[in-house]
């Protein structure tokens, strides 16, 4: 009788474990994504302290609470509305340059908002309370704090010594860097530089698009600038010097 008790207790451990194993390996297969060359030591591997200038003696180009030096007076402009924000081109035809600037929430603040539409195939894979949760519990506040947690922590792969939230959680940020920050077809990781000083921002840089992105509370603005004259690192280090946001007419 003893010895049957202990083959039962025996076959319920076995059976529990292999139950378990099933269940961690079944969800291995649910949260995997094939493995992709993108390096994540291109986050903020420069840094830029930015000191605006405080003697404005140049004309300004003004769009909402932004402010900068007004390069572009000979060029075309065009404005269109793109995912609910005002948005502004500037451009010259004849050189192929141009710049862009718009306005939208902070990715950080969108992925609190109820129903932000993730990249996955499974429809609540990643639900409101989930996302609020580990944005809190990894302590971040802006996209700045965003892309430090993605150079911490991507590409960080699944084991099945990881917590099913953890497991989903590495998911979700890595088809979120994946969708963002992945250089198109190279499947490599954009180059980012850090804005600092006067400034509060980041740089994506895409070798013929620099994307400049300056904090503004819960928003940010973004200027693309497309083009040889307007992508050179001497060009852009200058121009980010006369970038202000003054809510002062507002």
């Amino acid at each position: 009788m003893k010895k049957t008790i202990v083959i039962v207790l025996i076959c319920s451990v076995l059976f529990i474990i292999s139950i378990l194993l099933f269940t961690k390996i079944y969800l291995l297969d649910m949260y995997h994504i094939d493995d992709i060359n993108l390096n994540n030591d291109n986050i903020f591997k420069e840094e830029i302290t930015v000191q605006t200038n405080k003697n404005i003696d140049y004309d300004e180009y003004n769009f909402n609470s932004l402010y900068f030096r007004n390069d572009f007076s000979d060029y075309e402009i065009s404005q269109e509305e793109i995912n609910n924000s005002d948005t502004i081109s500037l451009f010259k035809r004849d050189e192929q340059e141009s710049i862009t600037i718009y306005k939208h929430k902070q990715l950080s603040n969108m992925l609190i908002e109820k129903n932000f539409v993730m990249r996955s195939p499974e429809e609540y894979i990643f639900n409101d309370e989930d996302r609020v949760e580990f944005l809190q519990k990894n302590n971040i506040k802006n996209d700045i704090d965003l892309l430090n947690y993605v150079k911490d922590n991507y590409y960080l792969k699944n084991n099945i010594f990881m917590s099913d939230k953890q497991m989903k959680e590495n998911y979700m940020i890595n088809l979120l860097t994946m969708g963002i920050f992945s250089n198109g077809e190279k499947s490599e990781m954009v180059d980012t530089k850090l804005i600092k000083g006067d400034l509060l921002g980041f740089i994506v840089d895409k070798g013929y698009l620099k994307d400049i992105f300056i904090s503004d509370g819960d928003d940010e603005y973004i200027n693309e600038l497309y083009g040889d004259g307007l992508t050179n690192n001497n060009y852009v280090n200058d121009f980010l010097k006369t970038i202000r946001i003054d809510h002062s007419d507002k």
